[in-house]
Parts: structure tokens; C-alpha cells; sequence
């Protein structure tokens, strides 16, 4: 009875943020960096291109559920004996909401975790290739504005830290793209 009596109130509550759910696909591209020092003697680079997948499911009131996959594109670290190259993504799973300023405008968030899989591969003298994965939490935050009731461009900042054999840093993706909404 008293789980009845409880459970009353929060359906009522409920029933019309579940008439406002829809599904939406968002996907941006832009620049990707990792934020990381350059050993003594070396040349890097730091900056490539990453972007952002996502599929997600808008609970109302602007709050949703969104998996997806992030690339926070590449690193070069080379000298005159070898080159380094790492790069950096995985598959995220998360939350994010929208903040509307006005019909047009809204600002977005999202926070999460991510399974960052850092791929490194070098060439040259001892020659080796390897992978690790990390499960690290990664963060969004963005604007976005409605191009029709159902389209939006975004522009976004996502973030998140990568771990190689020998490093790691904080990586960034600040990319362009849009959402759909179902």
C-alpha cells in the first residue's frame, strides 16, 4: 500500500514529461588537441581532427540520455631517430541537458563517462604499436541554435584525459555540427 501511494504522485508527475520524449541524432567535427608538454629535443603536434556521434533519448524538460562515440583526434611526437603518434577516442554514455535562453538560443551540457581507447603507434628505430584503454568521465558544454523545429547547428567543446604507455593528457574537441530530433 505504501509503495502504491508513493508510486501515484511520481507517475502523475511523470506522465507529461513522457509525452514530450523523442530521439535525436547529433554529430559535430572540428578541432581536436591534447593538452600535453613536448619532451626536450622533439617536435609535436598537438592538434587534428576529432568529432563527436550521438545518439539520444530527450526525457523532456530538456534533460536527456545520450550514447555515442568521441574522437579527440591525434598527437605527433617525432626526433630524428622515431615518430610518435597517439590518438585518442571511445564510446560514451551519458547525460546531457538544454537550456533554452529563447526559442532559438540554448546552451548545452553534458557529463558522462567514456571508455578512451589511446592508440599509439611509432615508426622508426624499434618500431611498436599498442593500445590502452581507460575509463575516464568526460564533460560538454556548448550552444545551439534551431535552424527549423526538428534541426539545430551546435557548436561544442567536449573533454575528457587519455592514457598511452609513457603519457597521458587532457583532451579537448571543439566541433561544428548538428542535431536532429525524431
Amino acid at each position: 500500500m505504501l509503495l502504491r501511494s508513493l508510486l501515484w504522485p511520481l507517475s502523475l508527475a511523470l506522465l507529461p514529461t513522457l509525452s514530450q520524449a523523442h530521439l535525436y541524432l547529433a554529430a559535430d567535427a572540428g578541432a581536436g588537441h591534447f593538452h600535453a608538454s613536448c619532451p626536450s629535443g622533439h617536435s609535436c603536434d598537438s592538434g587534428g581532427t576529432g568529432y563527436d556521434a550521438m545518439l539520444g533519448y530527450e526525457l523532456g524538460h530538456g534533460i536527456s540520455v545520450e550514447g555515442g562515440y568521441a574522437s579527440f583526434g591525434d598527437r605527433t611526437i617525432s626526433n630524428d631517430k622515431q615518430t610518435q603518434r597517439i590518438r585518442a577516442g571511445g564510446p560514451t554514455l551519458g547525460i546531457a541537458s538544454i537550456l533554452p535562453i529563447n526559442p532559438d538560443w540554448g546552451l548545452d551540457f553534458r557529463l558522462g563517462m567514456t571508455d578512451v581507447t589511446a592508440r599509439r603507434t611509432v615508426t622508426g628505430t624499434s618500431p611498436t604499436s599498442d593500445d590502452k584503454a581507460k575509463k575516464e568521465g568526460y564533460y560538454g558544454i556548448g550552444t545551439d541554435y534551431a535552424l527549423t523545429g526538428h534541426l539545430r547547428v551546435t557548436l561544442g567543446l567536449t573533454g575528457s584525459r587519455a592514457v598511452w604507455h609513457g603519457g597521458s593528457a587532457r583532451v579537448h574537441n571543439l566541433g561544428l555540427g548538428l542535431r536532429g530530433d525524431f
